[in-house]
């Protein structure tokens, strides 16, 4: 696969998923924040935060292992054994996800059943798109992305009705499956119904979601433990000050998707020079997000969510330190994954899990939010060096 072919589809990831995040960061938010009060807005942060946990580590996990076994499988092909995953995988996380939202938010059983079904929508939109990008379509996942993109700016500026938030959503994550589901039709695609390699695939899967959850939990982790602690006005201005960093954080994302899909097609053999590019990519991208943190912020973001400069000001440098040395190790993932094994990444993130919690806690409790920023950095420069250290020993083993 050539390079002008891989900067092509990441040109299209970046872009698909970049208008999205404009639409939700820069519309649908601030229309929130216009609409409930700061305390209100903190709990609906919190909420979306279980959404995209929740999608993120059942429908990637799916997606990442899909583009794995992209040998075993057909690239039109469903199988079994990742239905079976996907089924139970689906109904663990409704039981664990009702149980959050029953202790820590006063909804009725009607209002559950939505939240829940927006969360099987987005993991099925999650994993589902695998199959595109097996076919290399990335051009019509930033067609899904404008789809549901526009739906959302109709229902928020054009429209204008009065809805609960979490419907306006829903119809959003709606139009988006619906036009994923549709690409399937009369295209193709079969059903395998043998059972290929589904115990070996149980166990990387439980490996490689437990990766992946921790890896999102510290993502927004910062919702759950700030809204318990501190309050859920306290969540909003965690929120904003981050904003700069937790937008390149969604960037980065798919764009490790795009990178996982290439590799995995790889038959190359210099993957330390490759991995050395990855880290380079890495400091230059923390860098840049650096030099953007403070105007960005000063300029357009305090606008957007009618908050006072001087309520985030001391927090901008810190707090989105947290969240670049987070998707510093993040770029990295997709190579760790492809070549070192699976178990050695979850070492690491069970390593960086404990750290995280052991100094998490206790610093916000002492020091509230800057506490909390200090905290994050620290374990996620830890979690960089050893993600640094497990890749350059295992792809030396096999160049």
């Amino acid at each position: 696969m050539s390079v002008k072919m891989f900067i092509n589809d990441s040109i299209k990831t970046l872009l698909s998923t970049t208008f999205l995040m404009i639409i939700i960061q820069f519309i649908v938010f601030p229309y929130f924040s216009s609409e409930y009060t700061s305390k209100l807005f903190g709990e609906i942060l919190t909420i979306y935060s279980i959404f995209s946990i929740s999608s993120v580590v059942i429908g990637n996990t799916l997606n990442n292992l899909r583009l794995l076994d992209s040998n075993i499988y057909k690239n039109k092909e469903f199988g079994i054994d990742y239905l079976k995953l996907l089924l139970l995988s689906i109904s663990l996380t409704i039981l664990i996800t009702t149980t959050i939202f029953i202790i820590n938010f006063k909804y009725n059983v009607s209002e559950l059943i939505i939240l829940n079904i927006i969360i099987v929508i987005m993991i099925l939109k999650n994993y589902l798109q695998v199959y595109l990008r097996l076919e290399l379509l990335f051009n019509k996942l930033l067609k899904m992305s404008i789809i549901q993109g526009l739906v959302l700016i109709i229902l928020v500026y054009v429209l204008k009705v009065s809805m609960s938030w979490w419907v306006i959503i829903l119809i959003g994550e709606f139009a988006g499956i619906l036009y994923l589901l549709n690409q399937f039709v009369n295209n193709g695609y079969s059903f395998n119904k043998s059972h290929i390699n589904f115990k070996n695939l149980n166990l990387k899967f439980w490996q490689l979601s437990s990766v992946n959850f921790v890896n999102n939990l510290i993502i927004y982790f910062d919702r759950f433990l700030i809204f318990s602690v501190l309050g859920g006005s306290v969540v909003t201005i965690s929120f904003v000050a981050t904003f700069v960093g937790k937008i390149l954080s969604g960037i980065v994302s798919p764009i490790n998707g795009v990178i996982l899909t290439y590799i995995s097609a790889r038959t190359e053999s210099n993957n330390v020079k490759l991995y050395k590019y990855a880290i380079f990519s890495s400091l230059i991208v923390a860098l840049i997000t650096l030099l953007l943190v403070l105007p960005i912020s000063k300029y357009v973001v305090v606008q957007l969510y009618d908050i006072k400069y001087s309520a985030i000001s001391r927090y901008l440098i810190i707090g989105n330190l947290s969240v670049i040395t987070l998707i510093m190790g993040n770029i990295l993932f997709p190579m760790n994954i492809k070549y070192t094994p699976i178990k050695y990444q979850t070492i690491v993130q069970t390593v960086y899990f404990i750290l995280y919690f052991l100094l998490c806690i206790p610093f916000t409790l002492a020091w509230g939010l800057m506490g909390f920023f200090i905290a994050v950095t620290s374990t996620n420069i830890i979690r960089y060096f050893l993600m640094v250290y497990t890749g350059f020993k295992y792809m030396e083993r096999k160049t």
